[in-house]
């Protein structure tokens, strides 16, 4: 008889743990050679914000990129800055700035001028 008792002992305190996320990656998508955010973008990274703040011991990383039009220096620039975008509307929204970690990835190498390519990645949780 004791075995069930320590077991719903064991599922009541499994129920006390920290969830995780239920968003931890967000993708805010861009027009081309803009780093403007627009209202869907906005939203996006406000959605981001709202679950980076319900889990303040997560770090947020936010990586740009950009497609392939353009010179190398030219999308790592533009990926560098839709990144600070994105990073600026975080702290604008609350988020301390050292919690967050920007990359600009550019153009990779496997990446296609199009919609999908010009994005920047809000991830929770991953360094």
């Amino acid at each position: 008889m004791r075995a069930p008792a320590i077991l719903f002992g064991l599922l009541t305190l499994g129920a006390c743990a920290m969830p995780s996320p239920p968003d931890h990656s967000f993708a805010v998508f861009f027009t081309n050679d803009s780093i403007a955010l627009d209202v869907p973008a906005q939203a996006v990274v406000l959605r981001a914000a709202t679950a980076s703040k319900q889990f303040p011991f997560l770090p947020v990383t936010v990586a740009g990129y950009a497609d392939r039009n353009g010179t190398p220096a030219a999308t790592a620039a533009l990926s560098k800055a839709r990144a600070d975008a994105v990073a600026e509307l975080l702290i604008a929204d609350g988020i301390p700035a050292e919690r967050i970690t920007r990359t600009a990835a550019g153009a990779p190498a496997n990446s296609q001028p199009g919609v999908e390519s010009r994005r920047v990645e809000i991830d929770l949780g991953a360094q």
